[in-house]
């Protein structure tokens, strides 16, 4: 193959897995959800769970923790509740959960929307902690759009109840982190 004809199949390569990993996101977006189920009804309340993922070596925000808290303020409305998941990990001297609070809090995040569950060690447990805090309403799911469908499917498993409550949640925008997407559908399988 000649110079340019290697060019243009990289780069026909390249477009081919961001196409395929955009597209295995939006499926996964829509995975695990009852029937048809809309986004989430703007005029009842809903309860967001912001799903647990170790601090930064140094306490702060880890960059996975701020893009997940990202996410929950795209679908955060006044009046709902958010539900931070996460225990201690590495020895940190606080919770996932709280470290995730205290920064949207600092980002605008009303206080007294704020739920904090700083006991889990897993996907598993962020949703058994999670389910007795949910209140009434829609429940959306907060995390990567991979790993917020194995939480849904976990809330399934878990609570039918609840799971026919699911809606889909604010982590799937086409274009965003592009260049992630095909790496996470295949990682997230």
């Amino acid at each position: 193959m000649s110079g340019p004809q290697a060019v243009y199949a990289a780069t026909a390569g390249a477009v081919g897995a961001v196409f395929l990993g955009e597209l295995a996101a939006w499926r996964a977006s829509t995975q695990y959800l009852p029937g048809r189920a809309p986004r989430f009804d703007e005029s009842g309340t809903k309860t967001v769970v912001v799903l647990g993922c170790p601090s930064a070596p140094d306490g702060s925000p880890s960059w996975v923790q701020r893009r997940r808290i990202r996410i929950a303020l795209r679908c955060y409305r006044r009046g709902d509740t958010v539900i931070f998941c996460g225990g201690i990990t590495r020895g940190s001297a606080r919770s996932e959960a709280a470290v995730m609070a205290d920064h949207a809090v600092s980002l605008g995040l009303p206080r007294d929307s704020v739920v904090v569950e700083g006991r889990s060690q897993t996907t598993w447990q962020n949703i058994e902690n999670a389910l007795p805090l949910i209140g009434p309403g829609a429940v959306v799911i907060a995390s990567d759009t991979f790993h917020a469908r194995r939480a849904r499917r976990y809330i399934w498993l878990q609570d039918t109840a609840i799971g026919g409550r699911l809606r889909k949640g604010c982590d799937y925008r086409p274009g965003e982190l592009f260049w992630l997407k095909p790496l996470m559908a295949v990682v997230r399988r």
